[in-house]
């Protein structure tokens, strides 16, 4: 069973996939694909600098320059997805590849957004309060109030996606309580994989 994880922005799904990681589940996370995807002399980074001016003196990808050229536009966003998209969704079939695990976790925060939805058995999608999410934020990119407002308010509404979710993983309280929603929730899902 592939299991989609999602969430907001600094929601806290990193903190969720390490804990499933340390109990042995197979983890595949786009974020690190992704970042895979513009390792330098890659066919994507030479698409990417081919098409934006994101270059670092080292000749390495100036991620946040890259981040803030897409950021306020939506052409140049899709334009930077289309690259990066199509080699994140090849490299994911090729880690599940690697595995016979029943449970394989693939995280994703825009898995609603690029369609990827369509490709899981169940979604996860973990949330936390606005507040707890700006001060995450703010603390983790070392930003101020309100653009740690305008990242998250760019985002699709954290409630859009847990409506369209099968599991919630709520992280706005202690890490505690969080593992214990996590271990609910695959109680569900191995009883589901067993009924299969």
């Amino acid at each position: 069973m592939i299991i989609g994880i999602t969430g907001g922005i600094a929601t806290g799904k990193s903190a969720v996939s390490d804990y499933l990681k340390e109990k042995g589940y197979f983890i595949i996370d786009s974020d690190v694909l992704a970042h895979e995807a513009l390792e330098k002399n890659s066919r994507c980074y030479k698409e990417v600098i081919s098409k934006f001016d994101c270059l670092t003196i080292d000749g390495e990808i100036d991620r946040k320059k890259l981040g803030k050229e897409v950021f306020n536009n939506k052409e140049r966003k899709k334009e930077l997805e289309n690259i990066i998209h199509p080699y994140v969704f090849s490299r994911i079939e090729e880690e599940k590849a690697k595995t016979k695990d029943d449970l394989v976790f693939v995280v994703m925060p825009l898995l609603f957004e690029c369609g990827y939805f369509n490709k899981v058995d169940s979604i996860i999608c973990v949330v936390a309060n606005e507040d707890v999410q700006i001060k995450r934020l703010m603390t983790r990119d070392n930003i101020d109030f309100e653009y740690a407002k305008k990242k998250i308010s760019n985002q699709m509404p954290l409630c859009d996606k847990a409506s369209r979710s099968d599991y919630i993983i709520d992280n706005s309280g202690s890490i505690s309580e969080t593992y214990i929603e996590i271990d609910n929730v695959l109680a569900k899902l191995k009883k589901l994989e067993m009924e299969k």
